[in-house]
């Protein structure tokens, strides 16, 4: 979870602060100054690799306070929100010009992770990997599941909103018809949800994840709610439910249950409505969205999509 950047050792923006003795007895004024630039272009230049968290940065910054003998270096909010500069100072001070954006550890691990399952997809396939090639945007866009980049990077702040709701965080619960002999799932994943918050007194939220916001749709996403709640647990019922909303499948005749994986395990349907949705009704049920800048009608990331989509492709570039 991102923390709240409060308490000892920040100074009164809430940043970090690294400190020094930033001893000007045998410098110049104008040697001092040339420290400071010098200080904020090195921070600058830690900035510019999209894919150091925020803790790396800050973690070196007194290397650099030591080598330039100043009194001060740390990340000063700027612009956007998310985005920093870099600051020093001794006597006088400096401050860079253009604000970077700056993730979190939690953050920055998990889009490595995910840029590494791209990779990976990519990889294994020579024109799959000559099409990324040729427009790398365009091919995250139209190839790959997007939702996924806006849900790992989101995962901190969807984290921080379901505790401060006082709600239970279950991610990405996704609805599976299984069958056969061998038990085996059939037909992929039926319906799947972003994330799923459960309050007290049947109080739920879904919160979807967009890449661009405007393809948010409140009744998609209550759809999908509805298989959850309304899919007959046994057959030949589910059967018939699964021919009827699910597209044609000549395996669903094997079809006698489902389950419901999620962060929460597996669990068959019942007990996943049993513990997680008794008494929802999919009117009552609260839709909101989480999306990159501009996102006016629910959760913002710090990024915007180019920004998204530029640090995962230097993240996947360096795996293949």
């Amino acid at each position: 979870m991102i923390e709240k950047l409060l308490g000892k050792g920040k100074d009164n923006t809430g940043q970090p602060s690294a400190k020094g003795t930033g001893d000007s007895s045998s410098r110049s004024k104008a040697e001092m100054e040339q420290d400071v630039r010098a200080a904020v272009k090195d921070a600058e230049g830690l900035m510019a690799r999209k894919t150091v968290s925020k803790e790396n940065l800050e973690g070196k910054f007194p290397s650099i306070i030591r080598r330039r003998k100043i009194k001060e270096l740390r990340l000063k909010p700027a612009g956007k929100k998310g985005h920093y500069v870099p600051y020093a100072s001794v006597n006088p001070e400096s401050t860079g010009d253009s604000p970077q954006l700056v993730l979190s550890n939690t953050q920055i691990a998990s889009l490595k992770a995910l840029a590494s399952k791209f990779a990976q997809y990519i990889g294994s396939n020579p024109a799959r990997r000559a099409k990324y090639s040729r427009d790398k945007k365009s091919f995250l866009e139209n190839d790959v599941k997007t939702g996924d980049i806006v849900e790992f990077a989101a995962l901190p702040l969807i984290e921080q909103f379901a505790a401060e709701s006082k709600m239970k965080l279950i991610y990405s619960p996704t609805l599976k018809l299984i069958g056969g002999e061998p038990q085996r799932v059939i037909g992929g994943d039926r319906a799947e949800l972003d994330f799923l918050l459960v309050g007290d007194k049947s109080k739920v939220t879904i919160i979807s994840a967009k890449l661009d916001a405007g393809k948010f749709k409140v009744k998609q996403d209550k759809t999908l709610l509805s298989h959850f709640l309304n899919i007959p647990a046994t057959a030949p019922d589910i059967v018939t439910y699964a021919e009827t909303y699910f597209g044609r499948n000549k395996e669903y005749k094997n079809v006698y249950g489902a389950v419901v994986d999620s962060s929460v395990g597996r669990k068959d349907i019942e007990t996943f409505r049993k513990t997680y949705l008794s008494k929802v009704s999919v009117s009552d049920v609260e839709v909101k969205s989480v999306a990159p800048r501009p996102n006016l009608r629910g959760i913002q990331i710090e990024a915007s999509k180019e920004e998204l989509l530029d640090l995962v492709i230097e993240m996947i570039d360096q795996v293949l």
